[in-house]
């Protein structure tokens, strides 16, 4: 679908990535014609911020040209069929945001005329407050007219787009959770060990972020495989022994983990 300008949007799902999309939107001068929620303080509290009103969902389907589903994922199917029974026949955009479903999970809006696409913001939100990040990569599952159209709106907000194939999807995913969710668990249960020291939560955060940080920066200066470092990059398997064996001792259950992660860092040992 070809726009003569940029198309009008509605926002379906004023949640954390609802409210970060449709403000980046606004400030890179889309037009929000208007947001629904499930949660009418919700959607209140987002139409406001945009000064926009408060719509029911068919009239945000009459009224916008391309629309975002940002609601959870186990609600799309369900959504989208719901909205296919009671919407007249569309010829605009509906796009989710989800990093793990296909467009597919819109085919009962498809079959009533409406485009589909997925595009995924790979960034996390963890609150209503977080506001879109900037120079971030968005995975976009759409056919090509419609890819165009999105890949110019990521570009509008400051980002990245990449296509990404259905069948390739829930790979994607897994790897933006295995990066970012579970660096989080990793750092949890570092704070656990921090705080078998004597170390408070508090304390135990307040030394780790750091290094973590810069090991994220490292990682962006000089690539795979140099940024990793510690016992295992400079072959001390002493060290990495007496490790094993004070976890042993210690936090048994994280030092399967750490078993685990050892074997998973062999291959970057390798290169």
């Amino acid at each position: 679908m070809a726009f003569s300008a940029r198309p009008t949007v509605g926002i379906l799902g004023a949640g954390k990535v609802g409210t970060a999309l449709a403000l980046a939107l606004q400030r890179a001068d889309y037009s929000i014609v208007g947001v629904s929620s499930r949660s009418p303080t919700s959607a209140q509290a987002l139409a406001q911020s945009l000064v926009c009103p408060v719509l029911v969902p068919n009239q945000l389907f009459a009224q916008a040209q391309l629309i975002f589903l940002t609601i959870p994922d186990d609600h799309l199917a369900t959504t989208a069929q719901a909205l296919a029974d009671v919407l007249d026949h569309g010829t605009g955009i509906v796009v989710h945001c989800s990093g793990a479903l296909t467009s597919a999970v819109l085919q009962p809006l498809q079959l009533r005329g409406w485009q589909v696409a997925g595009c995924h913001p790979l960034a996390p939100f963890a609150s209503r407050t977080t506001p879109l990040p900037p120079a971030i990569t968005w995975a976009i599952e759409a056919e090509a007219d419609v890819y165009l159209v999105l890949a110019e709106l990521v570009q509008a907000v400051g980002g990245t787009p990449r296509p990404i194939q259905a069948e390739h999807k829930v790979l994607y995913h897994s790897a933006a959770v295995l990066s970012a969710n579970y660096a989080i668990m990793l750092a949890a249960r570092a704070v656990d060990l921090l705080q078998l020291c004597g170390w408070s939560s508090q304390e135990s955060l307040q030394a780790l972020v750091p290094l973590l940080r810069d090991n994220v920066e490292n990682l962006a200066r000089v690539g795979l495989p140099q940024a990793l470092t510690g016992p295992l990059a400079r072959g001390d398997y002493g060290t990495v022994e007496r490790h094993l064996q004070a976890l042993d001792a210690n936090a048994p259950d994280i030092a399967s983990l750490y078993r685990a992660c050892i074997e998973a860092t062999q291959p970057l040992l390798r290169t």
